[in-house]
């Protein structure tokens, strides 16, 4: 193998070579590099200059032996099978791939400065898109690393391009309280707040100065404590570490002074909250008035740390999102009012809701507008659609962190990470990855926090219907405990009350406490943690209420509601199937059979909706293609039982398990002898 040099000794050469790298290995097209390269020549001695590259290039590269360049008429492109790049395994690999680079980070290709204007300002946005991802990676490490020694060498990489970041030096004085070091760790907030007061003649972020007053709170004797008040924040901030604390007060520090720390950045994201937009003719108080609320919201959803907005919006500066980025958040949510022209009727309001990405392009990755009749001055109006907004946010953010980590493998992941995964895979509706779901749930669970908690309790219940197990009630009594630990942990957590709720349903005997969990959750004000009635998941479990009760007309009601809704929620894919069941109970069966087949061409391997297509298939007399979803079935289920298939269903009135009874039956799919056996795993 030779290792030998080959790199092009011209500017425009090497230039040439570096857009071709950093491509992200797509065809680049003549006219583009062209306008790159000579952005102040002409088009055509622009295009004949680099044709004269092009050869040059490829002189260059000559003793590789190989074309490792694609030359086509119109674009060029490196061939990915013959060629690596060291910046696309620092974006793929993540973290093992950083930490190998060299401290201090020298600038991407620091010796191609000057070629072109253009070309300069193409190397700025490519050095601000790496270092953005290296401090993203770098700070997430932090949040989810415990050990002292890695937790500074992180941090000392992050501070070596950032010498700002507070998220660094937080998991500075993180590192030396877990080492025992809280002399050290109040030595390291001294010098941060010297540097932030004498050159950017501010303190740190509101996250950061609450932790520097919990290791001063900790530090001084009980009786100075009642001294300090939450009015010390507006104080000069140098106070806070005074010269009479003496090391020998500071040894009496518990190592628990950080957990609530460390607890917070277990948590699946930081999200910050932007002062909220009014039009210029509506009163200010609602701004403040949509803030509190959208606080309350996200700090409900406990996979979130929030980082508040200010009180004051004469407090925020252009740079408010880099602020925010800096103090932490990986995310921030921008809310605008607008009023809207309402023609022949009234005006009207809508709300738009907007989450950025802080890490990576600050880019826009989910969006929600709500229209309001009668305007937003009435906050009780509005509250209820902002839990809505609030779980469709925590959902999106799931999916878009999912989507990030889908390069990494299992053993780059934190434990955290590991639950993300298996959320993600749980979503595929795929019983041939449950044995991959179960490993990557086989964790501690204090180590992943309440995302591992959700992830567990949903797979737990999604097995249970499954019909591939031979314990299910034991399956089914395991989610029950999980949820219900979930919820008294996170009592007013809306997705952990409705999957407890979802799962108690489908208990022999419980139906009267679902229903009842159903009605606390729908009838409590917002300030009790009560949840919009016309949210999906809420519509089902009313529709199955109505259901438990024989009352087919308000349970056609709700499901027409869920259906309306499911695409707002991505978590409503594990809950489908029971709409179609839902849909067979009213006397939809054609609409049922169609859902269905949607639902199995999408699945086609989750057993949960084709139970109820076959017995739709059934009621609607189509018995060549039940022959099909009969078959299908029975492939992944070829131990079906009627009693497994009956004891999910002892919540409906005796005639609608009847009704299903006789239509598995008549299917073919079990027998009326077929007891309780042993299902493939």
């Amino acid at each position: 193998m030779r290792s030998e040099s080959v790199l092009p000794i011209g500017g425009k050469t090497r230039g040439l070579l570096a857009v071709l790298a950093l491509a992200n290995r797509r065809p680049v097209t003549r006219p583009r590099l062209a306008e790159l390269l000579w952005s102040q020549r002409p088009e055509e001695l622009a295009r004949a200059s680099l044709r004269q590259e092009i050869h040059r290039l490829l002189d260059a590269l000559s003793p590789l032996g190989v074309d490792v360049i694609d030359v086509q008429r119109h674009t060029l492109a490196l061939k990915p099978a013959l060629t690596s790049v060291d910046v696309e395994r620092v974006y793929a690999v993540g973290l093992p791939a950083i930490r190998e680079l060299e401290e201090p980070f020298a600038p991407l290709l620091a010796d191609l400065n000057g070629i072109d204007p253009a070309f300069d300002g193409w190397l700025e946005e490519q050095r601000t898109g790496l270092t953005r991802h290296i401090q993203s990676v770098l700070t997430r490490a932090l949040q989810e690393e415990v050990d002292a020694d890695t937790l500074f060498a992180i941090a000392d990489q992050l501070l070596s391009g950032d010498e700002y970041n507070e998220s660094a030096w937080r998991a500075r004085m993180q590192a030396a309280v877990l080492q025992g070091e809280h002399a050290k760790a109040l030595e390291f907030g001294r010098k941060m707040l010297e540097m932030f007061e004498s050159r950017l003649g501010r303190p740190p972020g509101p996250v950061t100065m609450d932790l520097l007053s919990s290791l001063q709170a900790a530090a001084v004797p009980a009786a100075k404590r009642s001294a300090f008040s939450d009015s010390d924040r507006d104080a000069p901030s140098r106070e806070l570490f005074s010269a009479e604390d003496g090391e020998g007060i500071l040894s009496l520090t518990p190592p628990s002074t950080l957990r609530s720390a460390s607890e917070a950045a277990r948590r699946l994201a930081m999200i910050a909250v932007a002062p909220v937009m009014l039009p210029p003719d509506m009163e200010s108080g609602v701004s403040f008035e949509l803030g509190d609320a959208l606080d309350v919201t996200l700090s409900r959803q406990h996979l979130f740390g929030v980082l508040p907005a200010p009180q004051r919006t004469d407090t925020v500066e252009r740079g408010y999102a880099e602020t925010c980025r800096k103090a932490g958040a990986d995310f921030l949510l921008t809310t605008a009012v607008r009023k809207m022209a309402g023609g022949a009727t009234a005006a009207r309001t809508s709300i738009i809701f907007r989450l950025i990405d802080l890490r990576y392009d600050n880019g826009i990755v989910w969006a929600r507008k709500i229209v309001f009749d009668d305007g937003v001055g009435d906050m009780r109006a509005v509250l209820p659609s902002l839990m809505g907004v609030g779980i469709a946010l925590q959902w999106a953010v799931l999916q878009f962190e999912g989507r990030v980590q889908a390069p990494r493998s299992v053993r780059e992941l934190s434990h955290g990470g590991r639950a993300l995964r298996a959320l993600m895979l749980l979503m595929r509706c795929d019983v041939a990855l449950f044995p991959q779901i179960g490993m990557l749930l086989e964790t501690r669970q204090s180590e992943a926090g309440s995302l591992r908690d959700l992830a567990t309790a949903l797979f737990a219940s999604v097995r249970a219907v499954s019909y591939r197990t031979p314990d299910e009630d034991e399956t089914q009594l395991e989610a029950l405990s999980l949820l219900q630990e979930c919820q008294a942990q996170t009592p007013q957590s809306p997705i952990s009350r409705l999957a407890l709720a979802y799962v108690t349903f489908r208990m022999p005997g419980h139906a009267p406490m679902a229903e009842a969990l159903t009605a606390s959750l729908v009838n409590d004000g917002p300030d009790d943690g009560g949840l919009p009635p016309d949210l999906p998941a809420c519509s089902l479990l009313q529709a199955f209420a109505a259901a438990h009760h024989g009352h087919w007309e308000e349970a056609s009601r709700r499901t027409e509601d869920y259906l309306a809704a499911r695409h707002e929620d991505p978590s409503c894919v594990l809950t489908e199937p029971s709409a179609i069941m839902l849909l067979l109970l009213v006397g939809r069966s054609n609409e049922a059979v169609r859902m269905s087949r949607s639902y199995v061409c999408t699945f086609p391997r989750f057993p949960a909706a084709l139970i109820y297509y076959v017995a739709a298939l059934v009621e609607a007399g189509l018995d060549s293609e039940l022959e099909i979803a009969r078959a299908q079935l029975l492939a992944l289920c070829p131990s079906l039982s009627l009693d497994q298939l009956m004891k999910r269903h002892m919540f409906l009135p005796e005639e609608a398990q009847e009704r299903l009874r006789r239509a598995w039956l008549k299917s073919g799919v079990v027998h009326e002898d077929n007891k309780t056996t042993a299902c493939l795993a």
